[in-house]
């Protein structure tokens, strides 16, 4: 019986360990798959990263490669070339010939007027600007570059190794501005002229460039400030309107004024009170408008600067009102004002029927300061200006009077409404001294 019970245990025993064994192979084979199928999710995350990633970089690159052709039009041109001063006001360079024969393989000629890319790389800065091409003779590995692009580089020649030459296209600018750097570029007269003058030389254009226009013998630097539809365009075969900012000069010596006139104003309030801030009263019939008065409070005093600086500052903040003038494609409901300033000078400009007649005293003041008129040299404001300003016609004859236009209690009138509604109209400019 001992030796059935024993042996009976231990077959148990035997059986007992048969299953445990079983169990945890059965535990570890389970433990195993989920190992190998968690390795395998991990690696198909992976693929699929990597697929995307792969992805992704393809389409930067296309990306890329569409931007290079849409800016190059496919034509592959980029080279380093030591730089040398030319004579020249433009913005062409003289290239090696080796360029002609790589742009002439490609048809870059067909793509119009040569436009290229320049860049200037120092350890502090990157310098880019735009230029055309003069002629293909420059010794082989190096650049004719022009003062002008030498100035929109801000770098001194000297000191340039090598700039970085890129074929581009460009699109056709249709809007510049640009701010003269010092005010006595109200010497130039005929400011249209000398600008067409000095742009027709010119292939194209990008913001931060410099300009030097020249006028009876002096140079006049502009820098150009801002660029429609881009910040770099072509000049070639388009139309451009220009504007002009007021000069670099006079906004820094109104930096200095605002900021000598605030210090003034914490040490001794009751002395500098603003205008703005005395009680509100009706404006006498002589008084400009708000506009005009406001233009009055924003100019430097006689006891700031000198006369000629007052007029720079007078002078372009009236052009700063001056509404820009119709398009030569519209000829509907526009008038041609011919002015006749005291001085016998006509000055022509086209106005719609609708435009206040405000803008016909702006304009008159405008082209007084700019002639330099005698008669308003010991002027100082706006209001000065405008009021002594006399309108007049002959055929109806007609008075316009300063206090009938500005007066606020008055309606505003247009031209229409002062019978300044024919294709053109003769105005006569006298000047009152007494107003």
């Amino acid at each position: 019986m001992i030796d059935l019970d024993l042996r009976s245990s231990k077959l148990e025993k035997e059986q007992q360990k048969r299953l445990d064994d079983a169990r945890k192979k059965r535990a570890k084979e389970v433990q195993q798959q989920r190992e190998h199928a968690k390795r395998e999710l991990e690696m198909a995350e992976r693929a699929a990263q990597r697929r995307a990633e792969l992805e992704k970089e393809e389409m930067a690159r296309q990306i890329a490669e569409d931007d290079e052709r849409r800016i190059t039009g496919g034509i592959r041109f980029l080279h380093s070339l030591k730089p040398y001063l030319i004579e020249g006001e433009d913005d062409k360079v003289i290239l090696p010939e080796d360029c002609l024969t790589e742009l002439t393989q490609q048809d870059a000629f067909g793509r119009g007027a040569l436009t290229f890319q320049l860049i200037c790389k120092s350890v502090t800065k990157e310098a880019t600007t735009h230029c055309g091409v003069r002629e293909f003779s420059a010794p082989a590995g190096t650049i004719g570059v022009p003062q002008k692009v030498i100035d929109s580089l801000d770098v001194n020649i000297a000191e340039v190794t090598s700039l970085s030459i890129k074929f581009v296209l460009l699109p056709k600018c249709t809007f510049a501005k640009l701010q003269p750097m010092h005010n006595n570029f109200i010497e130039v007269g005929p400011v249209k002229m000398c600008l067409e003058e000095n742009l027709r030389f010119h292939t194209c254009l990008t913001v931060g460039d410099q300009l030097t226009v020249w006028y009876r013998g002096k140079p006049h630097i502009l820098c150009v400030t801002e660029m429609k539809p881009d910040n770099k365009g072509s000049l070639v075969d388009t139309d451009v309107e220009i504007d002009l900012e007021l000069s670099e000069e006079y906004l820094k010596h109104q930096q200095e004024t605002n900021k000598a006139a605030h210090t003034l104003g914490r040490a001794s309030p009751s002395d500098s009170a603003p205008i703005h801030t005395q009680p509100t009263r009706t404006p006498s019939p002589a008084e400009p408008s708000s506009v005009f008065r406001s233009l009055n409070e924003s100019t430097p005093s006689s006891g700031a600067s000198t006369g000629f600086t007052d007029h720079v500052a007078l002078l372009n903040l009236l052009k700063l009102q001056l509404q820009d003038e119709p398009s030569a494609q519209e000829k509907q409901n526009v008038v041609a004002i011919k002015v006749k300033l005291p001085n016998g000078v006509t000055k022509v400009r086209r106005f719609a029927h609708s435009t206040l007649l405000q803008q016909l005293f702006v304009f008159v003041a405008t082209e007084l300061l700019q002639a330099q008129c005698a008669e308003i040299s010991q002027m100082r404001t706006v209001d000065s200006i405008l009021s002594s300003v006399q309108l007049s016609t002959r055929a109806p004859a007609r008075s316009i009077r300063y206090a009938d236009v500005f007066h606020e209690d008055i309606p505003a009138k247009t031209f229409a409404d002062a019978g300044l509604n024919t294709v053109s109209e003769l105005v006569f400019v006298s000047l009152s001294l007494n107003s």
